[in-house]
């Protein structure tokens, strides 16, 4: 039996993951894998722990290759206010990084390897596993960097060999965290380890191999590491940025692995999304790279009103944000929000034969009509315009009974601004001004949509008519789904003109048009 412990909350389970599938490839030995976990959302909204479905997962996947493994989460909610009160709390190293420091006060064999999940075993971790440390309260190999700039003896954290028999007789981890507690330092937990430890055994490089795979490298770190030229800067790249992986380390050793955790994170994704379905609020945005400042703002708003009772997905229809500019937004991922980049241009180039794009359009003006066709699952969405900000739930707009009608949505009120305008609505799109809406903000009869087969009819129509209008994309929707609308309180998209609402009713304000706040100075 080989025992292993992880520590880390819902953020690093990419990482958890990879390692254990890494380890899975080389060997078929009995695991008895830990993973400490602690819910710290109070303190940083990202700060969530490992979930029990997380656990089931990973323990039914160690079972495939020997049906004695097991996974186990242990909960440390009751150290939660000494990790908190650490003066290292507020590092760039995350309060999870001391979990580990508690094995002592835990349950757990006298024999126990610690790995840190941005680790990749390259070959089988036993012959790391059955070194002799009776006589040492760990194992571990040198820091690359530390050994230079430190001392020669300065170990990395990122992989131990932990004697816990003998570090329970010493009081190694509790000096350590009463050091951890007490002064701020540099890689907090790894210097106080160093500076404190009476006895440890130091391995060789290949057991935890922080720069560069060798034939005979058993575990791969990929720990944050330094680059001198062409000037000085640090590369933070994990197993999981697959693309990074390849391009800037040119590492392509693990493809195989890396092809497995793809498949298996979308089956327990798609897993998890079928048995939350009914509590889903599903959430698309239309996005150029040009608009992203503006929907990242749109989206934190949104997550900022959201209910822990709901599960959110959001998602992005572009065509042309990268996903290294999409990084950014994935920070404000939470348990029950999850943001999604949705590339559109295949769905575009399959329809460019049904469309003409006029030098007026902007190819984003499609982008909505693709989520009934692209997302199956929903029955119905909501639609936002990314010159949004939310004073209110979404998901209290998304309970609108939509019966059989195609949409929700707000009486669009520029159409009053002018009588060329109303003229226009009744007379070329034969809509009456009390009728159209605004279509920057929808919930969407997804269902009815397939059904009536309305992304067609929208081709049909944007092919047979040309309407000479700023809001081209607009006037066809009211076109088709006319007499088929719900019309919500207008609090839920206020637009910059028309009557003025009183605060407790400014649900959703929509900077429409040309009134951008970000076009003015003193906004």
């Amino acid at each position: 039996m080989i025992n292993l412990m992880y520590a880390g909350n819902t953020k690093v389970f990419d990482g958890m993951l990879t390692s254990i599938l890494s380890i899975l490839k080389h060997n078929n030995d009995e695991l008895n894998i830990y993973i400490l976990t602690v819910d710290l959302h109070d303190f940083n909204a990202n700060y969530l722990p490992i979930t029990d479905e997380q656990i089931v997962f990973l323990d039914k996947l160690v079972k495939e290759k020997n049906k004695n493994s097991v996974v186990q989460k242990i909960d440390l909610a009751n150290f939660k206010e000494e990790l908190l009160s650490s003066a290292n709390a507020e590092t760039s190293y995350s309060p999870y990084t001391f979990l580990r420091l508690y094995a002592d006060d835990l349950d757990l064999p006298d024999k126990v390897l610690y790995l840190d999940v941005d680790t990749m075993a390259y070959n089988n971790i036993k012959e790391l596993y059955e070194i002799d440390i009776r006589d040492y309260e760990y194992a571990a190999a040198l820091d690359y960097y530390g050994k230079v700039f430190f001392n020669k003896k300065y170990i990395n954290a990122g992989v131990l060999l932990l004697n816990l028999k003998k570090i329970r007789e010493t009081g190694l981890f509790k000096k350590t965290k009463e050091l951890c507690n007490k002064k701020k330092l540099f890689l907090p937990d790894q210097t106080a380890l160093n500076k404190l430890t009476t006895s440890k055994l130091i391995i060789p490089a290949k057991f935890n191999s922080q720069k560069r795979l060798k034939a005979n490298t058993v575990i791969r770190h990929f720990a944050k590491t330094i680059r001198f030229f062409p000037y000085f800067h640090t590369i933070n790249i994990k197993q999981w940025h697959i693309d990074k992986l390849h391009n800037v380390y040119k590492c392509f050793e693990f493809d195989d692995i890396l092809n497995d955790y793809i498949r298996l994170k979308n089956e327990f994704e798609q897993a998890e999304e079928i048995k939350t379905i009914d509590k889903v609020v599903p959430i698309f945005f239309a996005s150029d790279c040009n608009y992203l400042p503006y929907l990242t703002v749109a989206i934190k708003s949104l997550i900022e009103k959201s209910s822990k009772q709901n599960e959110y997905r959001i998602y992005v229809l572009t065509n042309d944000i990268t996903e290294k500019d999409f990084e950014y937004l994935k920070i404000f991922e939470q348990s029950n929000v999850k943001i999604n980049r949705v590339d559109v241009n295949d769905k575009i180039e399959s329809i460019k034969d049904k469309v003409a794009l006029r030098d007026y359009y902007s190819v984003s003006i499609y982008f909505r009509l693709f989520i009934p066709s692209l997302f199956p699952q929903y029955k119905k969405a909501i639609y936002l315009d990314s010159d949004i900000v939310l004073n209110r739930d979404v998901a209290d707009m998304f309970k609108t009974d939509l019966k059989d009608n195609y949409v929700a949505a707000v009486l669009d009120e520029v159409i009053w601004s002018s009588k060329d305008f109303t003229y226009y609505a009744i007379n070329a799109l034969d809509v009456s001004e009390k009728q159209y809406f605004n279509s920057g903000v929808l919930v969407m009869n997804l269902d009815k949509f397939r059904e009536n087969k309305i992304e067609d009819d929208f081709y049909n129509w944007v092919n047979s008519y040309n309407f000479g209008t700023v809001a081209p994309d607009q006037d066809y929707l009211n076109c088709i789904c006319k007499d088929k609308v719900v019309y919500l309180d207008k609090g839920w998209n206020k637009m910059p003109m028309g009557e003025k609402l009183d605060d407790d009713k400014l649900y959703l304000i929509h900077y429409n048009m040309f009134m951008k706040p970000w076009k003015y100075k003193n906004t």
